[in-house]
């Protein structure tokens, strides 16, 4: 399986939690158990470019509600 399946994978995770009214706390444990896990193995046996990691911090934040360019998720 390549970076773009599994990034695939990650986004249907996701939308299927969308739509649940969680607090900030339960979202960040949305990704930190059920999304950012389907990535470990690939990203660290593969080189990763800037351009995927910059798109999975976006996906992460689109899904927290946390906007681009504040301090909270990273990315300037």
């Amino acid at each position: 399986m390549n970076y773009e399946d599994k990034f695939h994978k990650v986004e249907d995770i996701l939308n299927n939690w969308q739509d649940k009214n969680f607090t900030l706390p339960g979202k960040i444990t949305i990704i930190k158990t059920l999304a950012a896990s389907q990535l470990v193995y690939i990203m660290s046996s593969l080189r990763t470019c800037f351009k995927s990691l910059k798109d999975i911090m976006i996906c992460f934040s689109n899904f927290s509600g946390m906007e681009k360019g504040t301090k909270s998720n990273g990315l300037k």
